[in-house]
Order: C-alpha cells, then sequence, then structure tokens
C-alpha cells in the first residue's frame, strides 16, 4: 500500500464551537463516504482523505494481517518517499510498539509531547520516520474493533497546524474507528464471498478441452464485476463416441447457487443425451423435455464439428456463433427455439455449414457484447468488427483478443466463450 501525501493546509487552534462543529462534520462526512465502499484499500484511504488534513495532520491505519500489521501514513507536508518507508516499517502485534499496545488491549490512548512516556510514543529524539519526526505534538490511537476481534488502530496526530485536540475528540474518533472497523469488515466478507463464487463458478467449467491434430479449442470465462454471487455462464466440449467433436455453450438466467445447480444438471443432461448419437435438434428438444423446473431459464447452444469441417448446431435461445474466415467475420444465421425451460416444446432448427481449413468457430454468451443503452445489433456488428482481425489466428489469439477488443475494466454480465478453429 502506498504512502498518501497531503498538501499542508495550516489552521487555528480550535474554540470550543468550532470544535463540536468539525467532530460533528466528521462523523457525519465518514458515515456517508463508507456507506457504499466495497473494498478494503478503498474504505481505508476513504478515511484518511477525510482526516488529513481537514481534521488532523496526521494519520496512520494499521491492519492486523495474522501476526503483522500493513500500514497506511498519510501527514500533511511530508514527501510521499517518508510515508512509504514508514509503511514498509515492519511491525508485529508482540512488538514493543504503541500501536500494537492499543490493539493487544482495545483501548484508545491520548498522550501529548510533554508526557513522560513521549518517547515510546513519539519516538526518541533524532529517530526517523516517528511522530516526533513528523511534527506532531499530540497522538491519540483508537482500536478498530470489529465483531470478533481488534482489526488494527487508528491512529492520529495533531501539530504542524497548531490544532489541538478537544476533551472529547478521543470518544469521536473511538466511534470513527468503529465504523470504519465494520466498514472493512463488511468489504473483507464481500471480497471473500466474491473469490469463492467464482473459484465454484470455474470449478462448474472444464479443466480440460479435447485435442486433435484437425481442430484447435481455446475457452474462456470473465466473471462479471457487479455482485459477489456465481453466475450461470458456461462452456463444454467433448470427443463424440463416432469421432466428433461436440461443443456446447448455455447461459442460465439469475444468478448464484440455484443458477449453477441449474447449469450442473444441464451440463450432464446433454452428456448423458450425447450417448445416443442424436442430432443437435434432438438433443436441445428432449433436454427441453428432461428440464422439470419451470422458474429457471437457459439459453443453449449445442453443435458438433466432424473431420471433414461439416458443423452441425442447434440453439435454444442463444446467440449465432461467429465464423471468422480469410475473408472476414460474420455470425451464421441461427433461428433458435426458445430458451430451455419455457416447456414450448417447439423442436429447434438444425443448421449446417462447412469449415474450410484456418476457418474458426466462436460462441459466446450475451454478456460479451451486450452493454446498456445499445441493441443488440450493435453488439453483433461489433463482434463481427473485432473478429475480422483475427482471420487466421489460433484459437488462444481469437479468444484472447475478442475478449481484449470487447469488454471493458466493468461489465455487468459474466462471459462465456469458446473457439474452435478448423485445422482441417
Amino acid at each position: 500500500m502506498r504512502g498518501t501525501p497531503v498538501d499542508d493546509r495550516r489552521g487555528d487552534v480550535d474554540t470550543s464551537d468550532n470544535a463540536a462543529s468539525r467532530r460533528l462534520d466528521l462523523l457525519v462526512r465518514t458515515s456517508h463516504a463508507l456507506d457504499v465502499r466495497l473494498d478494503p484499500e478503498i474504505v481505508l484511504r476513504t478515511l484518511m482523505e477525510l482526516l488529513v488534513p481537514d481534521f488532523a495532520d496526521g494519520c496512520e491505519i494499521s491492519l492486523l494481517t495474522g501476526k503483522h500489521f500493513e500500514r497506511m501514513v498519510a501527514a500533511a507536508g511530508i514527501g510521499e518517499d517518508v510515508l512509504k518507508q514508514r509503511e514498509q516499517s515492519a511491525l508485529t502485534i508482540d512488538d514493543d510498539h504503541p500501536i500494537a499496545a492499543v490493539v493487544r488491549t482495545g483501548e484508545p490512548v491520548f498522550v501529548d509531547i510533554d508526557s513522560p512516556d513521549a518517547d515510546f510514543y513519539f519516538g526518541a529524539h533524532g529517530a526517523p520516520l516517528t511522530a516526533r519526526a513528523g511534527g506532531m505534538t499530540a497522538i491519540a490511537i483508537v482500536p478498530l474493533i470489529g465483531r470478533r476481534s481488534v482489526m488494527g488502530a487508528l491512529s492520529i496526530g495533531m501539530g504542524p497546524s497548531g490544532r489541538q485536540f478537544g476533551p472529547d475528540d478521543v470518544e469521536v474518533f473511538t466511534v470513527v474507528g468503529r465504523r470504519v472497523a465494520g466498514s472493512v469488515e463488511n468489504a473483507q466478507l464481500y471480497d471473500r464471498v466474491r473469490r469463492q463464487s467464482h473459484v465454484l463458478q470455474r470449478a462448474l467449467l472444464p479443466d480440460e478441452l479435447p485435442e486433435a491434430s484437425w481442430f484447435e479449442l481455446a475457452g474462456r470465462y470473465r466473471p462479471g464485476t457487479v455482485g459477489d454471487e456465481v453466475g450461470g455462464d458456461w462452456y463444454d466440449a467433448h470427443h463424440a463416441d463416432g469421432g466428433e467433436l461436440t461443443f456446447t455453450i448455455g447461459d442460465v438466467a439469475g444468478r448464484g447457487l440455484e443458477a449453477a445447480a441449474v447449469m450442473g444438471q444441464l451440463r450432464s443432461a446433454i452428456a448423458a443425451l450425447e450417448l445416443d448419437r442424436h442430432g443437435p435438434a434432438v438433443i436441445l428438444d428432449r433436454l427441453d423435455r428432461v428440464r422439470t423446473r419451470t422458474d429457471t431459464l437457459a439459453t443453449v447452444l449445442y453443435g458438433s464439428l466432424a473431420a471433414d469441417g461439416r458443423v452441425r448446431f442447434s440453439a435454444a435461445g442463444h446467440l449465432p456463433p461467429l465464423l471468422i474466415t480469410s475473408s472476414g467475420a460474420s455470425v451464421l444465421e441461427t433461428k433458435p427455439a426458445p430458451p430451455i425451460g419455457m416447456r414450448t416444446f417447439v423442436q429447434a432448427r438444425q443448421h449446417e455449414h462447412f469449415l474450410a481449413r484456418g476457418d474458426a468457430l466462436v460462441l459466446f454468451t450475451d454478456g460479451l457484447i451486450e452493454r446498456r443503452g445499445q441493441s443488440l445489433d450493435h453488439g453483433l456488428a461489433a463482434i463481427q468488427r473485432a473478429g475480422a482481425r483475427f482471420a487466421g489466428a489460433t484459437a488462444d489469439e481469437i479468444a484472447d483478443g475478442l475478449l481484449h477488443a470487447l469488454i471493458e475494466d466493468f461489465i455487468d454480465d459474466d462471459v462465456a466463450l469458446l473457439a474452435i478453429r478448423f485445422r482441417g
């Protein structure tokens, strides 16, 4: 974590009325600023920006990770290199240090430069990277108390500006510390749940894709940046008993464990139906009939590729595949049946196309091309323009190139993509 140098703005010692108004302002601004922060580091940076220099001359947040502290420092008028050195100074919970002592006891402390223990709290005369070296003359250290333990400490320093702590400041900073601790805990929980969801999502995707001399495959999955639940996008591919390559891509409506469960059921059902060697249209028709739940819909595209380049595929509510050839890129005409789960029992239409050597077929879910405020046609046009740049590219280059060209830093929906290149 990097240091946060702050412009030096000097102020007068607060009067009683001014101090009370500033304390109230700090509590209000802290509550507003931390309500919507879901990244632990952003929570802490936000607090430091609130405190320094408007309410204090210096601030350190020390967050306990195992036995070691991660330190973030801000101070008015001190260079970034000095702040960074302070942050990188090792500190553990067992050290004889005021921050470690506050975390061990869970009790706040307030001390000024005239205290008999000043060297312990401010550092010895001439010692670098200390509160004394930074010009601080008063320090408050309050614990960051979470639901189950003390998570760290918030240290506030006054001095260079001439401001002083008031009689109620330590209590106010303690309240701020509790609010920050709650926000950090929520952000950590959100991050943990999100990472667990992504692990579960990837566990539901194939570990390895089939290989053969006459084709190459590349699968990609990108989680959406909005929300913390597992999604329902997936892709799959198998060597069929007849020697063909079979492939699937799908998107279960909704998110969470229910969507993941439906995804797993559909994958298993398709694998079982493949054993009877039916064509794509029949498999999707039977897949719709074996689905007994009607409250969850899914779009699916299923097909096969033979060694002579013949592609057969059918879709149930899914987007058409992208064809990349030496002359450009286009979406293959597709007349899909309704999504799986609608129980309309309209049989999917089977489509057929022959790939030439070097051609590629790209299957994808809607998160790759759909954007708020833009039509589906706009998204399909965008993927064709992007795909045209990858004529003759490998499957990996196509998959990575399309993701890079079409996905922004923040996307609402998950994306699954399967690129199939025919080598002939």
